[in-house]
């Protein structure tokens, strides 16, 4: 299993992240720069409009002054209407904000699907499939809080503060100083327990996706732990897993309660010294008894403010810290790049050709060397060798998972390198040995060779793979749902429905990898005949340890251990040459199976 996770000291940056978010975003910038707009209209008419027009009437009323009754009911009309200007101007800004952010996490959605398809086979063999949902739905999911975050908690409160500076400002300067200055403060002294919190979160999201890995791996192997009686170790594996998950999560805790201790200890501070002060001034004749009401309001705001704006920079960095997985893998180099200026796929015949090919896996012995295999337009090759021979490798190198480190595969003259990965693969049809289905129905699953077949296409296909015997004996018949990688049909029914999925695409080139491996005599005795019939015009290679399988092939080549071509002939030039495949004939033939092909068979 290569690395699921990278440690916190190298996360994505919260610049890295959103220049992500951007790419998605930025198409609909204006509805949300409206939204803000808007927005930012709204909370200066509330925050500073609306409190001078009530410090007014509350300084008309402690004077009890009779004769400024028109004036009152004049402030009163102008109050009224900063509140349906506010309510208007919040309500407009809601159709903007909310309609966008929802078309948004749509298009984060696919975006994320897509770019996760840039990574080449090898890339998904090597992770969690299940971490790699969860990382897609918290880096989707992020967004959405990272936008409420900026925009409920940092903007319009942001708005708020500079209005309610401005308004006491105005109402006594040197209070606007002491105001501006006790922001400074708060702020400053948090600054050190954010860069804390920031590392728990990351802290925390690794676990997180440690523990979804492990219960996606489990879930799928439910079969081999019941088999196994293997419940309790795997109890035992998730407990301790999930208990590294809590610690993580408890720092990330204890790391916010200080942070926002440090917070709120210095707006009560805060509060009570500028309440105090605006006090004095009052009882020196500075400012009037609505100011002294304006200031307390705004200082009991500006607490409540402060809290909020500490616990909403806790969920923003946590959001940073669950989308920067998504956003490591975005940046990760694609092992398998299409060619920048792919020529375009003439592929008719089939005719396969490597060339001096060199291959080895990662921190593993090389495969191939220089080796040399050709297969004619429209001839059946059968490959037969041990395990770590090279048959599957030649698989992986015909259909691209992985590129040679020397040399070239040619398909009709054309270096594989230099096309399209999905144009290449749409002129192969492959059936593997495991083959796995969606959790669709039937008809579905086979109608995936040709997203363009019609029902007569599909049965007939069907027919020919035999599917159509078992398939009509269901209850729901091609509308059966066949469960997640097709576990409720039999490992026959389900290479049956591979092999109709081969015949419906109808590729010039036909790799069978043991494609009849889960098949009863009678079964594949039946598929052989459908089989022989799709192979007709094709280019055709077919990897299989049962020898009745490929020997009406027009040549079998026969791999050594090293990777390099041991004997090649028809079925009866190879008997005939008495050789290695002549001795696994025998021993097959003759209803036993020693050590030796055992290894081939495990192939």
């Amino acid at each position: 299993m290569s690395h699921e996770t990278t440690s916190s000291t190298s996360r994505p940056r919260a610049k890295k992240i959103l220049s992500w978010y951007w790419r998605v975003v930025r198409t609909y910038r204006f509805r949300i720069l409206g939204a803000l707009f808007l927005y930012g209209i709204g909370s200066i008419v509330s925050n500073a409009g609306m409190p001078v027009v009530l410090k007014r009437i509350i300084d008309i009323v402690s004077n009890g002054s009779v004769s400024a009754n028109g004036d009152i009911w004049q402030l009163f009309y102008l109050l009224a209407l900063f509140q349906f200007l506010t309510y208007l101007l919040f309500r407009a800004g809601d159709f903007l904000y909310f309609l966008s952010q929802s078309r948004i996490l749509r298009d984060l959605s696919q975006f994320t699907f897509n770019q996760l398809h840039r990574h080449s086979y090898e890339f998904f063999s090597n992770r969690f499939s299940g971490s790699l949902v969860s990382q897609s739905r918290r880096f989707v999911d992020s967004f959405e809080t990272i936008q409420d975050v900026i925009v409920w908690n940092l903007w319009l409160p942001g708005i708020q503060l500079i209005s309610m500076l401005t308004v006491l400002s105005f109402l006594l300067p040197s209070l606007g100083i002491l105001f501006f200055a006790s922001i400074i403060v708060v702020v400053a002294a948090g600054a050190p327990f954010l860069r804390a919190q920031e590392k728990r979160n990351a802290e925390e999201a690794a676990e997180n996706t440690k523990v979804t890995g492990l219960f996606s791996d489990v879930i799928s192997n439910i079969l081999t732990v019941k088999l196994f009686s293997a419940s309790h170790v795997e109890k035992d594996s998730y407990r301790r897993s999930t208990e590294k998950e809590e610690r993580a999560r408890r720092r990330a805790s204890v790391a916010f309660i200080r942070f926002s201790a440090v917070q709120n200890g210095l707006a009560i501070t805060m509060q009570v010294g500028l309440f105090g002060y605006s006090l004095f001034a009052w009882s020196r004749g500075e400012i009037t008894a609505g100011t002294v009401v304006i200031t307390q309001t705004y200082l009991v705001g500006i607490w409540s403010l402060v809290w909020n704006v500490s616990n909403s920079i806790s969920r923003l960095l946590k959001s940073f810290a669950n989308a920067s997985e998504m956003v490591e893998i975005f940046e990760l180099p694609t092992d398998l790049a299409d060619p920048e200026y792919p020529e375009p796929c003439v592929i008719s015949g089939g005719a396969i050709d490597f060339r001096d090919v060199s291959f080895r896996y990662s921190g593993g012995e090389a495969v191939f060397s220089k080796f040399n295999f050709s297969v004619s337009a429209g001839e059946k090759v059968g490959l037969v060798g041990p395990s770590g021979g090279g048959k599957s490798t030649v698989t992986k190198l015909l259909l691209r998972f992985a590129d040679p480190q020397g040399g070239g595969v040619f398909v009709d003259s054309q270096d594989i390198r230099t096309l399209r990965q999905d144009d290449l693969r749409s002129v192969i049809a492959y059936v593997p040995q495991d083959p796995l289905l969606f959790h669709r129905t039937l008809r579905e699953n086979i109608a995936y060779g040709d997203p363009n077949a019609t029902e007569e296409d599909v049965l007939s296909a069907s027919k020919r793979a035999h599917a159509d015997d078992f398939i009509s004996r269901l209850a729901d018949g091609y509308e059966t749902l066949v469960g997640e990688r097709g576990v409720k049909l039999s490992g026959g029914q389900r290479q049956r429905v591979a092999i109709a999925r081969a015949i419906l695409k109808n590729a010039p080139i036909l790799i069978l990898d043991e494609a009849t491996s889960a098949l009863d005599s009678e079964s594949e005795h039946a598929i052989q005949e459908a089989l022989v019939e799709l192979m007709k015009g094709k280019t055709a290679i077919v990897i299989a340890h049962r020898l009745s399988t490929i020997r009406r092939m027009d040549r079998i080549v026969v791999l050594g251990e090293d990777g390099t071509i041991e004997e090649e002939g028809t079925h009866e030039d190879l008997l005939a040459k008495e050789g290695h495949y002549a001795a696994l004939w025998a021993r097959q033939t003759g209803g036993f199976i020693d050590e030796e092909t055992e290894d081939l068979e495990s192939s």
